[in-house]
């Protein structure tokens, strides 16, 4: 597949995602079967992606090999060739394991707190007698949720 057939297949992508979207702008398409639709190639997308990406990742390293630590311009894209990042791994010492589940059940505790205060309800400290402060919430949003695809015969 040459450079300007990827081209073409991306822009054949694009151009077919957004016409779902002028279809149902136009009251053309049901806008959840169109949203499920999208899901679904999304869901496809990501599957063929996660197939792939580490064999064209790795050819693309080769790629850039010989390049140290600058700018490779291809294709009107600047490609910075970098070290990736490290991490630190705490996992081995038992004084941070030990404060990270204690902070785990605080929070737990709070967000209990939050529930029972939805209830008009209060948390009080079993040891110190004291209110237990109820966490804040962020998450209201839009209400329209998609779950797993049905079984056939169901």
């Amino acid at each position: 597949m040459s450079n300007l057939e990827i081209k073409d297949s991306r822009n054949n992508a694009v151009n077919a995602i957004s016409d779902v979207g002028l279809a149902v702008l136009e009251g053309n398409v049901n806008p959840l079967s169109a949203a499920i639709a999208l899901r679904e190639v999304k869901k496809t997308i990501e599957s063929v992606e996660k197939g792939i990406k580490s064999r064209v990742l790795e050819a693309a390293e080769t790629e850039c090999e010989g390049v140290d630590h600058g700018v490779l311009k291809f294709e009107g894209y600047e490609i910075q060739v970098q070290e990736g990042s490290g991490r630190y791994d705490f996992s081995g010492i038992s004084e941070i394991t030990k404060l990270e589940a204690e902070l785990n059940e605080l929070k737990e505790r709070h967000k209990q707190a939050y529930k029972m205060h939805l209830k008009g309800q209060l948390m009080v400290d079993e040891d110190t007698g004291e209110v237990v402060q109820p966490a804040g919430y962020k998450g209201y949003g839009k209400q329209v949720r998609f779950s797993v695809k049905q079984k056939k015969g169901v």
